[in-house]
Order: structure tokens, then C-alpha cells, then sequence
């Protein structure tokens, strides 16, 4: 029997998760964490199989999270359940510690088989996600421009997106405006750019501005907690 934790901020899919799962043989239970706050005590306060979570609603890419997460509980199993692309975040979650990734386009039956795998132990990714892995060492997979920054410049990139200045990203992330600095040039580099606006018309052309806008208000929701 598996224990489940699903930690996300959209109370519509909670409620299709725990309608979907509820019911399977192999769950025992399922905790709802709405909020980072909830998040980290759920985890200091009880014993889970199994964290199904969406790292853009706290504040992240996913790797730092998946740290904070293993100094609390190093045995948990984590899904990784997100909108977030698979070809661009995936294989940085899963090498940051992730037993599993599925985006939110999946189908019911996709997520049964991904919460019962990574559940009992077994890892659960695409075809796609499995060769880019096998192939990370060796040659660059041609994914997007933006899979390439770090999850600290990511959440940069979002807060310049957003509209966020210099100053205000720094209070933020409780950086220095010279840190901050730094990591915009990083990103204008890595991104072949000149300048925030092409910044934010590349984040317009990859789709991109649902999942910067839901990174910086979750960053602040997290932060605050």
C-alpha cells in the first residue's frame, strides 16, 4: 500500500488526482500540501511513500526543492507532475533525484501507471526523457535555448518576463543587484540576446509566459511561508 502527498496549488487538479487514485488497490491514503508551509510540515510531520508535486507552484525548477525534500524525508519516492516541458526540465529533475517525471497532458491512465510505478519503487519516464538521459553525457541534445540555464537563472529569466527590474528581482531572491546582474548576463549569453526585450519576446514565441508568471507568484508564496 502506498502513502501519497500530492503538493500543488490548483485545487480543480487535486480534486481529479484524489478522484483518479483514491480508488486504485495500491493506495493507502492521500495528504493534500497547498502551500510551501504545508509542504514542509506534511513531510516533518508524517511518513510518505510517495510525493506527487509540481515544483512551479514552489517557487522552482524542481532541483532545489527535490534537496530540501531529501534532508526532510531521503526516502521518499518523488513524481514529478507538471506543465513545465519534459524535453527542456525533465532530465534535470530526474538527475536531481526524481523517480519519475509525467506533464499534466497526460491521460488518467498515464498518471495511474506513473503514481503505482514510482510508488513501489519503480521509475517512471517517456521514451523521449530516456534518451535524452542516455544521451546527456555525450553529445548536446537539441532541445530549447532555455533548458540550458540553471534553475537559479531561470528564475531570473521569469522575473525579467514578468517585468521585474534589477532591484526588485534581487529583493525577491534575496540576491545583491550585482549577483542578479551577473545571472541576467549569463542568460543573454546562453540565449544569444542583447537585451530584456528579446528576453521577453522568446519567452512569448516558446510559450512560456503561464510558467514564468506561475514561478514568480509561487517564489513569493514559498519565501513567505
Amino acid at each position: 500500500m502506498i502513502r501519497i502527498l500530492i503538493a500543488d496549488r490548483d485545487a480543480a487538479l487535486i480534486i481529479g488526482f484524489r478522484s483518479i487514485i483514491s480508488f486504485q488497490s495500491y493506495c493507502l491514503c492521500i495528504d493534500e500540501a497547498w502551500t510551501s508551509g504545508d509542504l514542509l510540515a506534511s513531510l516533518q510531520n508524517g511518513r510518505y511513500d510517495l510525493l506527487v508535486v509540481e515544483p512551479a507552484c514552489f517557487g522552482g525548477t524542481g532541483e532545489g526543492l527535490i534537496a530540501e525534500i531529501r534532508q526532510i524525508q531521503s526516502d521518499i519516492k518523488i513524481l514529478v507532475f507538471t506543465s513545465m516541458d519534459e524535453l527542456t526540465f525533465g532530465a534535470r529533475v530526474i538527475q536531481a533525484g526524481a523517480q519519475g517525471f509525467l506533464m499534466k497532458t497526460c491521460s488518467c491512465l498515464e498518471l495511474e501507471r506513473a503514481v503505482a510505478c514510482v510508488g513501489t519503487g519503480r521509475p517512471f519516464i517517456s521514451a523521449e526523457l530516456a534518451e535524452q538521459l542516455a544521451t546527456k553525457g555525450g553529445h548536446r541534445w537539441p532541445g530549447p535555448l532555455h533548458g540550458e540555464l540553471t534553475e537559479r537563472e531561470f528564475q531570473v529569466f521569469a522575473m525579467i518576463v514578468c517585468g521585474k527590474k534589477i532591484t526588485e528581482i534581487g529583493n525577491i531572491l534575496n540576491l545583491s543587484a550585482k549577483t542578479v546582474s551577473t545571472h541576467k548576463t549569463r542568460i543573454l549569453a546562453k540565449l544569444h540576446f542583447k537585451s530584456s526585450s528579446d528576453i521577453i519576446q522568446y519567452a512569448i514565441s516558446q510559450g512560456l509566459l503561464t510558467e514564468c508568471e506561475t514561478l514568480y507568484l509561487a517564489y513569493l508564496d514559498w519565501r513567505a511561508a
